[in-house]
């Protein structure tokens, strides 16, 4: 097997997989190397045949071996690809590093803002006949996602798929209408925000933008700390992530205010069916 063999998948392995997937054929002394490679090699970007002996306690020949075993044609060929995958490896933990550093900022800052607040509305949840959980495009996922965690917490609520479903719904002065919407701009929900206040309905809005229309209309705001502009460091899955958090804040706000200690299977049953196929 030549270096530009490839995998099954028609992607070329890179030398951690070729090394993982030889290690049980290879001979003792290869497989020491091998080990080495996988288990300490990420701290060694750059290694010249004669450290990689000398790191993994083997021979110089053991180490040109094991390069042919895994179907290299020598050291020269191992160490070019060495370096190449080292630095590319670094640069996507750097990214990674970035993104879930921002994410974990803007989950922190959202978990301060909510404090009180998610009390409150679980508070206005555990008094209330019905309830309705609204959002449109991914916010309507994340609504999906709240129905049924209440539902689990024994809170049964109701979750629309449509602007038009979202347009019928009935409301009244027992009824308590959470609202998602990361932007906070949707004229449908607006609409619906503004019927249910008319019939004396209750609103709670998750959001991320403090001053809109559907903050103005909204009895209670749980306010998430995630941006939204053309600067926006998040992208959307981060978004989502954000607000599921806020929305288990949520459930588990009710959960405690309610003292549920386990899942309601009743009530989870009921959602369930009223979701449909």
């Amino acid at each position: 097997m030549k270096a530009k063999d490839v995998s099954s998948s028609g992607a070329p392995w890179d030398l951690r997989t070729r090394l993982a997937a030889a290690l049980d054929r290879l001979r003792p002394a290869e497989q020491r190397i091998a080990r080495f490679l996988l288990d300490e090699g990420a701290a060694y970007p750059d290694l010249t045949l004669a450290q990689l002996a000398e790191l993994s306690g083997s021979s110089q020949s053991a180490v040109v071996d094991l390069c042919k075993s895994i179907g290299l044609s020598g050291f020269r060929e191992f160490r070019l690809l060495w370096v190449k995958e080292q630095a590319e490896r670094q640069v996507r933990s750097e990214k990674e590093s970035r993104l879930f550093g921002t994410l974990l900022v803007e989950l922190e800052r959202t978990e301060r803002l909510l404090q009180g607040r998610v009390e409150r509305a679980a508070a206005l949840l555990a008094d209330a006949r019905e309830v309705f959980v609204f959002g449109s495009g991914g916010s309507g996922l994340v609504a999906e996602l709240c129905a049924e965690g209440l539902a689990v917490a024994g809170r049964l609520a109701f979750t629309f798929k449509s602007d038009e479903a979202i347009s019928s719904a009935f409301f009244d002065r027992d009824t308590v209408v959470i609202v998602i919407s990361h932007r906070g701009k949707n004229p449908r929900l607006a609409e619906a925000m503004e019927r249910a206040k008319t019939a004396g309905a209750t609103t709670i809005l998750l959001t991320s933008q403090p001053a809109t229309i559907l903050t103005s209309l909204a009895d209670e705001v749980l306010l998430t700390s995630c941006p939204y502009g053309p600067d926006l460091p998040l992208i959307t899955a981060e978004i989502r992530a954000i607000q599921v958090a806020a929305v288990h804040a949520l459930v588990t706000a009710y959960t405690r205010h309610t003292k549920q200690p386990d899942m309601d299977v009743s009530a989870y049953r009921r959602w369930h069916q009223r979701q449909g196929p």
